[in-house]
């Protein structure tokens, strides 16, 4: 009599890419499952616990495998073009007026000054190349630099403070930082750096809302 085959899947550790990441299928197991583990993580009150999740963290390749994945992500949907397009329409991409209050009588152009761009969590150098086509100038950021063009910084950090912004750019960083006060003072920061009629662009997984047991959609549209 033969046996019957267990229906039961076998759980495969998620390993670290040891090359360049190709496959959309493992970048989204990657970036999921690092999400879902820092949450864990955040929640755990038992020391025991919280270090076995870092270490399930690190197995996996940590956020050097997360931002790798990331990176093939944002190849598929760029952040930098959606907001690049957004600049564009409104024509803030080719600068803004250097003087608030132009004169009247002034019978010439008002002059413009380069529109001043933060990109918080920089994985890529996208945004970058995008503004260098209008007048703008961009400050890209990361915590773990994979260019010399990004600057290796922590935004939360009392000792990097940049001149206020015109447009500040936080994609797939918020739900990255590990509480919920460090979250309030990661916005309050992102707040104090624009001025009236400056624009952020925040992008979140939508797990983060539709699953959140203390906030939603509209709550959380509220706080910018």
């Amino acid at each position: 009599m033969s046996k019957k085959k267990s229906s039961k899947k076998k759980v495969v550790p998620l390993k670290p890419p040891t090359k360049v990441l190709k496959s959309r299928t493992l970048a989204r197991k990657i970036t999921t499952k690092f999400h879902k583990l820092t949450s864990k993580k955040e929640a755990e009150k038992d020391p025991k616990r919280i270090r076995e999740l870092e270490e399930e963290i690190e197995e996996m390749g940590g956020r050097d495998a997360y931002q790798k994945a990331s990176q093939l992500n944002t190849s598929i949907f760029s952040t930098s073009k959606w907001v690049w397009g957004k600049l564009s329409h409104t024509g803030r991409n080719f600068g803004v007026p250097s003087s608030p209050s132009p004169s009247p009588l002034a019978s010439a152009r008002p002059s413009k000054r380069p529109l001043k761009i933060l990109e918080i969590g920089a994985i890529n150098t996208q945004l970058q190349t995008y503004t260098s086509k209008g007048n703008c100038s961009t400050l890209s950021i990361d915590l773990n630099s994979q260019s010399p063009q990004i600057q290796e910084a922590n935004f939360l950090s009392p000792h990097f403070n940049p001149v206020q912004q015109d447009v500040i750019v936080c994609s797939m960083v918020l739900n990255c930082v590990p509480n919920a006060s460090l979250r309030g003072e990661m916005i309050n920061k992102i707040n104090g750096l624009l001025p009236l009629g400056g624009e952020v662009f925040v992008v979140l997984p939508l797990l983060c809302l539709k699953q959140s047991q203390f906030i939603n959609r509209k709550s959380y549209e509220n706080i910018w």
